[in-house]
C-alpha cells in the first residue's frame, strides 16, 4: 500500500548560541542575516526544482526555553521575587523570543519575495521558540511543578531533543498525520532529495512495525560534479572500491583533532576520489596501509600540496581512531572480523567475545534520523543529561531499544544510500577546531559516551542449573557449571521493570546498589579507553596528549572518580525520568489543538514539479495553432 507520505523535516538553528545576560539584538548584525538568509534559502527553494519530498519544515529556536531555564529560582536562596517581578520577567523573555522569531520571519519573506516563482512549490517553514511550548510547560506544571526540573540538563546541542519528542509523538498519534515521517536533519547538512526519499520509502514499509529507528548517514556523491571529480563507471569497480570517506566529515565522530589548521575539506574529498578511480588504491592493502606509490598521479596530486601530504600520513592514525570508536563505543563503519579481533587483542588485549559486532555504521542523529511514534513514547530521550554524552541521542537509544528487544539488531539502522552532504567545519578547519580545551571537552563526552555503552550492553554472566531441561525434553547443552551470556544488563532490566509496571521512582537503596554497580562496569570501560588512546600511534595527537595528563598520578584518581560519578549520576536520573514519562507523554498528547496549531499542521497536498511542468505546458499555445 502506497502512504504518499512527505517528510516533515525536523532542524534546529543551533548557530544562534545563547549566552546568559547577551540579548539577542546582538546576533541581528549582517553576518548572520546572510548567513540564515543561505539557510533559510535553501530550504524554501528546495521543492522547486525536486520532486516534492518535503512536506513541512520545522525550524526549532532554543533561546527562549534556555532563557526560561534562567528564570528558575535558587533553592539556596530566599525568594523575594514578587508577582510583579515575575511577571515583567516573563514578559522580558516572550519579547526577547519573538524579536528572534521576527528577525527569521522577515529573512524568510525576503527569501520568498526574492524568489517569486517558488512561494507555491515550497514546503510551509514554522519557527518554534518558547511561545509555542509554554502551554506544554504549564500543563505539565499542573500536575508536579517538579518535573520540569527534568528539563534543566546540558543545553547545548543536547536542547533539540524535548522539542523533537514532543513533534513525534504529537504527529505520531494523529492518525491523519502520522503517515508523514518526521525526519532530523542538521543545520549544517544539504538537503538530498535521493536520500529523503529513501528515508520515506523505508519508512512506508516499516510502517506496520511497532518500533524502528534508522537514519541515513554523512557522505557527497551528489556532490561530484561540482567539486570537478569523475569517478570510475564500471559496476564493478565501484563495488570492489566504494567512494572513499572524507575523514573530516564523513563520520558522527569528530576527526578534526588529528589535523593542522587550514584542512580543507572540497581538496580532500576530490583526493579521495582520485585515489579510489585509480587501479590498485580504492581500499588499504592487508596491513592498513594505502598504496599510494602505486599512483604516480596521485603522487603529483600529493606533491602540488604540502598541507594534503601532511593529511594522507596521518589517514592511517584516524581510520585506528574510528575502529577503536566501533569497538568501545558505536560503529563508525564496517569492520570485518579479521580487522577487529586483531584490534582487540593488540590494543586492548581483552577477550573478543566481551564485545559487540555490529552490521554496520550506527544511526546519526543530524543526518535524517527517523523513528517511529512508540519509539520515542515508550523510552523519552536522555534530555535530563547534566553532563554532555555522545550518541546519547541516537545510537545510545537505538542499542537501548535493541536491548529490550524492541527492534532487532538486523533491522534496519543505517541506509548507505541516503547520503547527505555535512560540512562541519565550514569550508577548512581552523586553530579554534584544534585548539586544547575545546578538544579536552570533546574527548570528555566521546570518554562518557563510551562508557554508557558498557552500561547498556553489558552482558550479565547467568549460571543455569543441571537439571534444567529444554521445553522440548531435548538433552541440554549447559551443565551445572557452565554459564551462558545474557543480552539483557542490569540497567536494561530496570527500564524494562519500570516500561511494564509503570513503577515508581529508584529508591535510595536501590539508587547506591545501581550507582556501584554501574562504577565498576565504567571502570573497566574507562580503563579500556585510557588505553587505547594512549597508544603509541597517537602520540603527537591531541587525544594522546589528553589521555596522558588524565593518567598522570597526580590527576588519574580524581579525573576517574568524577568522569565515572558524573555518567552514573545522569544515568540514574534517567530511570527517574523514565519513571514520570507517562506524565509527559498526557501533557503533551492532551495539547489543546486550538493553542499548539503548530505541532498539528497538516501537509499541504502540492502539485509536483511534473504535473506543474505539465499544467504550463498545457497552457503554452503550441506553434501553428489558431489561438
Amino acid at each position: 500500500m502506497t502512504l504518499n507520505s512527505k517528510a516533515v523535516l525536523f532542524t534546529h538553528f543551533s548557530s544562534i548560541k545563547y549566552e546568559q545576560g547577551i540579548q539577542p539584538s546582538a546576533f541581528f548584525d549582517r553576518k548572520t542575516r546572510q548567513k540564515f538568509y543561505q539557510i533559510i534559502e535553501r530550504l524554501f527553494i528546495y521543492n522547486t526544482n525536486h520532486d516534492d519530498v518535503l512536506g513541512l519544515i520545522y525550524c526549532y529556536v532554543d533561546w527562549g526555553v534556555r532563557r526560561y531555564i534562567d528564570l528558575k529560582p535558587d533553592p539556596e536562596k530566599p525568594d523575594n521575587l514578587t508577582n510583579t517581578d515575575v511577571f515583567l520577567s516573563f514578559t522580558n523573555l516572550l519579547s526577547e523570543d519573538q524579536s528572534i522569531i521576527n528577525f527569521l520571519t522577515a529573512i524568510l519573506n525576503d527569501v520568498s519575495n526574492d524568489h517569486p516563482e517558488c512561494t507555491k512549490a515550497a514546503p510551509p517553514i514554522t519557527f518554534i521558540g518558547l511561545r509555542d511550548i509554554v502551554q506544554l510547560f504549564q500543563n505539565i506544571m499542573v500536575v508536579n511543578k517538579k518535573l520540569l526540573d527534568f528539563l534543566y540538563g546540558s543545553f547545548t546541542y543536547d536542547t533539540p531533543k524535548f522539542v523533537e519528542a514532543v513533534i513525534r509523538i504529537a504527529r505520531g498519534g494523529s492518525p491523519y498525520l502520522s503517515h508523514h515521517p518526521v525526519i532530523r536533519l542538521d543545520e549544517d547538512v544539504e538537503i538530498s532529495e535521493k536520500a529523503i526519499r529513501i528515508l520515506i520509502d523505508e519508512f512506508e514499509k516499516s510502517s506496520k512495525k511497532n518500533v524502528f529507528f534508522y537514519s541515513g548517514q554523512y557522505g557527497y556523491p551528489e556532490k561530484r560534479a561540482r567539486l570537478g571529480v569523475r569517478m570510475v563507471d564500471e559496476p564493478e569497480r565501484m563495488e570492489r572500491f566504494p567512494e572513499p570517506h572524507d575523514w573530516l566529515n564523513d563520520f558522527p565522530v569528530r576527526t578534526h583533532s588529528f589535523f593542522i589548521p587550514g584542512t580543507e575539506p572540497t581538496k580532500v574529498r576530490n583526493l579521495m576520489s582520485k585515489v579510489a578511480a585509480s587501479s590498485n588504491t580504492g581500499q588499504p592493502s592487508d596491513n592498513g596501509k594505502w598504496h599510494l606509490e602505486e599512483s604516480e598521479e596521485i603522487a603529483q596530486v600529493l606533491s602540488k600540496d604540502e598541507s594534503q601530504i601532511v593529511f594522507w600520513k596521518r589517514i592511517a592514525n584516524v581510520e585506528m581512531f574510528l575502529k577503536g570508536m566501533s569497538v568501545l563505543g558505536a560503529s563508525q563503519f564496517k569492520i570485518d572480523r579479521i580487522s577487529r579481533e586483531s584490534l582487540i587483542e593488540d590494543v586492548f588485549g581483552l577477550d573478543v567475545k566481551c564485545h559487540f559486532d555490529r552490521l554496520g555504521p550506527q544511526v546519526v542523529s543530524g543526518a535524517g534520523c527517523t523513528m517511529s511514534y512508540s519509539a520515542v513514547r515508550q523510552l523519552p530521550p536522555f534530555f535530563n543529561f547534566k553532563n554532555l554524552v555522545l550518541w546519547v541521542d541516537d545510537d545510545i537509544k537505538r542499542r537501548l531499544h535493541e536491548c529490550l528487544g524492541h527492534i532487532h539488531k538486523e533491522d534496519v539502522e543505517c541506509l548507505e544510500k541516503a547520503v547527505f552532504l555535512q560540512d562541519r567545519y565550514g569550508g577548512k578547519t581552523s586553530s579554534i577546531h584544534v585548539d586544547k580545551k575545546e578538544q579536552k571537552k570533546y574527548f570528555e563526552t566521546l570518554l562518557k559516551g563510551c562508557m554508557f555503552h558498557s552500561i547498556i550492553e553489558e552482558r550479565q554472566r547467568v549460571v543455569y542449573p543441571e537439571q534444567r531441561k529444554p521445553a522440548d525434553n531435548s538433552e541440554s547443552c549447559l551443565s551445572g557449571d557452565e554459564t551462558e551470556i545474557s543480552n539483557v544488563s542490569v540497567f536494561c532490566q530496570y527500564v524494562d521493570t519500570i516500561v511494564r509496571t509503570h513503577r515508581g521512582s529508584i529508591s535510595e537503596d536501590e539508587n547506591l546498589d545501581l550507582t556501584q554497580h554501574f562504577e565498576k562496569v565504567c571502570g573497566i570501560r574507562y580503563d579500556e579507553v585510557m588505553r587505547f588512546c594512549c597508544t603509541p600511534e597517537f602520540s603527537g595527537f591531541k587525544i594522546y596528549e589528553w589521555a596522558k595528563e588524565c593518567q598522570e598520578p597526580q590527576n588519574i584518581n580524581e579525573h576517574k572518580k568524577n568522569a565515572i560519578s558524573d555518567l552514573v549520576q545522569d544515568v540514574i536520573e534517567y530511570l527517574n525520568l523514565l519513571t514520570e514519562w507517562p506524565i509527559f507523554v498526557t501533557a503533551i498528547e492532551k495539547m489543546d489543538t486550538e493553542g499548539a496549531l503548530w505541532v498539528y499542521q497538516e501537509v499541504p497536498e502540492r502539485r509536483s514539479r511534473r504535473s506543474r511542468k505539465s499544467e504550463r505546458a498545457a497552457r503554452t499555445p503550441k506553434i501553428g495553432s489558431e489561438e
